[in-house]
């Protein structure tokens, strides 16, 4: 028999597209169990809007999915919880779906911050929690989860200002990028990560774009998607917006070559978005 938290589970990878880890599923199942812990949630936790409830409850219909993209956003983000202030929000980063849910970093997004959109939280649910309330008062006391977890969780164990360590599967070869996210993907879909082009957040010109942009559908033609997507991801950093949209079609193409397909999906929702409107 299926036990409650991998139904759950299931549910919310229905609502996702895509797998999460169980702390997340517990953290739905703790917020329906009782509406005094979704008011706790967002006072102690410092983020107003939160997991849906109904995601946990077995018997109920799914809500639908706020399926809106900020154009600093990345397509790998999943987003969980929001603070309310100017699109804020915390979430995970699926950076390889085909490798599962179960081990996924934390970050927070935040499209109002020029230059630091995305900041890692920790590689867990409690750590990624005190992170984001210690980013907002350094003298809030360590964040205790209420029974929601075993320990309490000592506050700032991590500054976010650099990319989170993790073991890079076999196989697999992770290049940096100038976002924080980087790319993730099987070893042999990396070309030439030397000669990705050198771009400069303000001085980025319309041809620096135009050849970064020939280039990422030249690596993707010559069966290098990775790089491509790399390309693409410091686009993405070096010119919000302008650049985003023409390198979306090839982004999307070096994401369906890499068989990722809640990528691809993601990516469309990233285009079709608007950015005049979205998240709180």
């Amino acid at each position: 028999a299926v036990s409650e938290l991998e139904a759950v589970r299931a549910r919310l990878r229905t609502f996702y597209g895509t797998a999460v880890p169980a702390s997340i599923a517990r953290l739905a199942m703790w917020l329906a169990a009782d509406q005094t812990n979704v008011g706790e949630f967002q006072e102690r936790a410092l983020l107003e809007s939160h997991i849906e409830p109904a995601l946990a409850m077995l018997d109920a219909p799914l809500p639908a999915r706020d399926t809106f993209r900020y154009s600093t956003e990345p397509p790998e983000y999943i987003p969980i919880a929001g603070s309310g202030n100017d699109g804020e929000s915390i979430g995970l980063l699926q950076r390889a779906p085909e490798l599962g849910g179960d081990e996924l970093p934390f970050i927070s997004h935040f499209p109002a911050a020029f230059g630091a959109e995305v900041c890692d939280l920790g590689a867990d649910l409690p750590s990624a929690l005190a992170n984001f309330v210690a980013s907002y008062d350094d003298d809030t006391p360590d964040v205790m989860l209420w029974g929601l977890f075993d320990d309490p969780v000592p506050r700032g164990r991590y500054t976010g200002e650099a990319p989170l360590p993790f073991q890079i599967p076999a196989g697999y070869r992770f290049s940096p990028s100038a976002d924080r996210v980087g790319v993730l993907a099987p070893a042999d879909a990396f070309g030439d990560e030397t000669s990705r082009p050198s771009l400069d957040r303000f001085a980025t010109t319309e041809a620096d774009v135009a050849a970064a942009i020939a280039q990422m559908e030249r690596v993707c033609d010559d069966g290098y998607p990775a790089t491509a997507i790399g390309i693409a991801r410091d686009l993405r950093y070096h010119d919000i917006g302008g650049s985003l949209k023409p390198a979306l079609a090839t982004w999307r193409r070096a994401a369906a070559a890499l068989n990722r397909p809640w990528h691809v999906a993601m990516l469309d929702e990233l285009g079709a978005s608007s950015p005049q409107a979205g998240r709180t």
